[in-house]
C-alpha cells in the first residue's frame, strides 16, 4: 500500500496526526460541571410551570381562511392585512381558487380609492397628506390623484366661461 504522507488511522478514521482518537462506549453520557444526576426528580424551590393547553378550534389553514374571507367578498389587500400574511401569497392562493371556481379575480371597484380622495378634497378638510394617512396610501398616489382632479375641475370651469 502506497502512503501519501498521512497515517493509517487518520485514513481510516477521518482524522489528522494531531487528533486524539478516542474509544467510543456504549453508555457515554455529557459531563458537565456542577450537575447531579440523579434516578428519581427531586422537588425543588421553583414552581413547576405548566405548559398550555392548546385547543384547536377549527383545522382551517391560512389558505382555506383566505379562500373563505375572499368569498365573503373582502379584497386581497383587506385578506392580507388582517391575517397578517404577505400579499403575494394571499394573492396566488385567491387567483388559484377563482380560477378553479372559473370567476374573475374581483379586486376592488377601479377608482374605489382615487374617489374616496377626491370626495375628502372636496371636503376641504383634509391635506393630501393627511388623506394619505387616513386611508393608509401612497402620498404620490393621492397626490397625483387630487391634482388631475383639481386640473379636470379648471378645465370644465374654463369651458363653462367659454361657452
Amino acid at each position: 500500500m502506497a502512503s501519501n504522507g498521512k497515517s493509517k488511522r487518520s485514513q481510516v478514521g477521518g482524522t489528522t496526526d494531531k487528533q486524539e482518537v478516542r474509544p467510543v462506549a456504549d453508555d457515554v453520557r455529557p459531563v458537565t460541571d456542577n450537575v447531579q444526576v440523579t434516578d428519581s426528580v427531586q422537588a425543588t424551590d421553583e414552581p413547576k410551570v405548566e405548559q398550555p393547553q392548546v385547543v384547536e378550534e377549527s383545522k382551517e389553514t391560512k389558505s382555506d381562511m383566505f379562500r373563505r374571507l375572499y368569498d365573503e367578498g373582502k379584497d386581497i389587500p383587506t385578506i392580507a392585512r388582517a391575517t397578517g400574511s404577505n400579499y403575494s401569497f394571499v394573492r396566488s392562493v385567491v387567483t388559484r381558487h377563482a380560477k378553479d371556481k372559473g370567476q374573475p379575480i374581483t379586486s376592488r371597484i377601479k377608482g374605489e380609492k382615487a374617489d374616496l380622495f377626491r370626495r375628502l378634497w372636496d371636503e376641504g378638510d383634509m391635506t393630501i397628506g393627511q388623506i394619505a394617512h387616513a386611508t393608509n396610501s401612497n402620498y404620490s398616489y393621492v397626490h397625483t390623484v387630487i391634482s388631475k382632479h383639481r386640473r379636470d375641475r379648471t378645465a370644465t370651469v374654463q369651458t363653462k366661461v367659454v361657452a
